[in-house]
């Protein structure tokens, strides 16, 4: 039979915090670097702000607007036979 080969390098969870204990002052320190490189980044930059408001202007009126709710069609149509009624007796 075949004999298997291992490539990589095994290594332990204990290890890993061990790499990681003994490193802890480079990662405080870069920690450290990037949080001040982030705070001057912060003040030094202009401050823009843009604020935007979409808005419109509804034109129907109270009533159809009670009795259809949202659906637009429904207020259309309403409005629609009270201006037609409201020429009707104007036209007479």
């Amino acid at each position: 039979m075949s004999e298997e080969k291992s490539i990589g390098v095994d290594i332990g969870i204990i290890e890993i915090f061990e790499i990681l204990w003994n490193g802890k002052q480079t990662i405080i320190v870069l920690s450290l670097i990037g949080a001040l490189a982030g705070l001057a980044y912060f003040n030094i930059t202009p401050k823009k702000y843009r604020v935007s408001v979409l808005y419109y202007s509804n034109i129907y009126s109270i009533e159809a607007a009670v009795l259809c709710g949202p659906e637009i069609k429904c207020i259309e149509k309403i409005m629609s036979k009270n201006l037609l009624a409201q020429l009707m007796v104007d036209g007479d």
